[in-house]
């Protein structure tokens, strides 16, 4: 059966890596990496203990926990009894206060012993050099535009006259305007090509690789034909679009590993990094309707029924991935209301 052979596996690996303890000399070694090695049998019997429990709570809702009670039991309590042997905190009845010390005390042991399977990365702002280069050009060319003005002003009106004031009030005026003017458009053309941010990515002080992101609001005629094809709205929201504009928001994220620097980290095979993305809903949420709204439906003919419907806003994802070997697209939709997401369908 498939749960004797997971019983079996768990007991084996568990006690391969108990075993190193003997062939281990912590005044050899030091306290700290002893202490590491300690960590790693702590979260190890975490870790069985979390799945195995989830297997006995899948089992029971199929029905089918009368087969692997005793085996999973068996081997949950195995791993209490040794976490006890060793000091290490365990879950306790009736002490709400020192169980919410275990769930500390594990995010922490998560985060440290799988730190290898997460990337360290140190943000800053891309192009940061080359933005301050073009706004001294704006402000250069500004400036050139009032001195110009300035000395034709002095010629013409020679000094400390009334119209000469005037006419530098206006040049002034007239400079923090066209510095304001050559910033926006230098501004513009650089979001083409620089992003918001830069990331340097690392293992273990390894760097590896970067990602540049960037997100602004865009207008619909600035959209590639490809993902206002994907969006096809309905004709009614078409029609609600001529009135209030659908907000549109662009995020880019530009990725470079490179695969020799990859390749010299020799603790763990490389393949390539699971990128995350976190999109927060909190906001969108905060000026929304009641989640909730009553509805009514005939019953007889001499009464009706009252129903409560959700409320729920739609909010769509069009992903554009681009590599050197494809491209593809993709479509989700997220309806969710003050409550939270109720549903979310990738649609084709």
């Amino acid at each position: 059966m498939a749960i004797d052979r997971y019983v079996q596996h768990i007991r084996a690996i568990a006690k391969q890596y108990r075993t190193f303890e003997k062939q281990i000399d912590a005044t050899l070694i030091g306290k700290r990496q002893y202490e590491y090695y300690l960590f790693g049998d702590d979260f190890l019997g975490n870790i069985i203990e979390q799945h195995s429990f989830m297997l006995l709570r899948s089992l029971e809702k199929r029905g089918l926990n009368h087969l692997a009670d005793k085996l999973l039991l068996g081997l949950i309590n195995e791993e209490f009894e040794h976490k006890k042997k060793r000091g290490f905190l365990v879950v306790e009845k009736n002490n709400p206060t020192h169980n919410s010390l275990v769930i500390t005390q594990r995010n922490i042991l998560k985060k440290f012993v799988e730190s290898d399977l997460f990337l360290q990365t140190v943000k800053k702002k891309d192009g940061a050099f080359i933005q301050q280069f073009y706004y001294s050009i704006a402000a250069g060319i500004a400036m050139i535009f009032a001195t110009v003005i300035s000395f034709f002003a002095t010629q013409r009106y020679g000094n400390f006259t009334t119209d000469l004031f005037v006419v530098l009030v206006v040049s002034y005026m007239m400079k923090d305007r066209i510095k304001e003017l050559a910033r926006y458009y230098f501004s513009s053309q650089m979001s083409r090509k620089y992003f918001d941010n830069k990331s340097k990515l690392s293992i273990r002080h390894q760097e590896i690789g970067w990602v540049k992101e960037a997100f602004d609001f865009v207008a619909e005629d600035k959209l590639p034909e490809e993902v206002m094809t994907l969006r096809s709205r309905t004709p009614l929201v078409e029609a609600e679009n001529e009135v209030y504009d659908e907000k549109i928001i662009m995020y880019r994220k530009l990725v470079n590993l490179s695969r020799e620097d990859i390749e010299k980290y020799k603790e763990y095979r490389l393949s390539g990094i699971n990128d995350i993305t976190r999109f927060n809903l909190l906001h969108f949420t905060q000026k929304m309707d009641n989640p909730t709204i009553p509805l009514f439906v005939p019953d007889s003919e001499i009464s009706y029924e009252k129903l409560q419907g959700d409320k729920v806003y739609p909010l769509y994802f069009i992903l554009h991935c681009e590599s050197e070997e494809n491209t593809y697209y993709k479509k989700f939709r997220v309806l969710f209301n003050r409550s939270g997401i109720k549903d979310i369908k990738e649609l084709n």
